[in-house]
């Protein structure tokens, strides 16, 4: 049986297809892994933001049940996100 030529040429590119995402699949993988790195970076410099904030914001009392003064808590509230 044979292929009109049309079709034939698609086969090919097909066939050529498959052996493309094989290299393109570690591009994908290490793309898709740096994303994610990324977006757990971000994740964990909100969630320290977001925890010196509140710390900042806590009562003298709940500040002395945790064992740490007023100046501690201003200190620590005072960081930047990233350290």
């Amino acid at each position: 049986m044979t292929m009109p030529g049309r079709l034939r040429s698609e086969f090919r590119l097909v066939q050529i297809d498959r052996w493309i995402p094989r290299y393109n699949r570690t591009r994908r993988i290490d793309l898709l892994a740096a994303l994610r790195r990324i977006a757990v970076a971000l994740q964990r410099q909100r969630r320290r933001a977001r925890s010196r904030q509140q710390l900042g914001e806590l009562s003298d009392h709940l500040l002395k049940d945790i064992g740490l003064d007023r100046a501690t808590a201003c200190h620590e509230a005072a960081r930047p996100f990233w350290r």
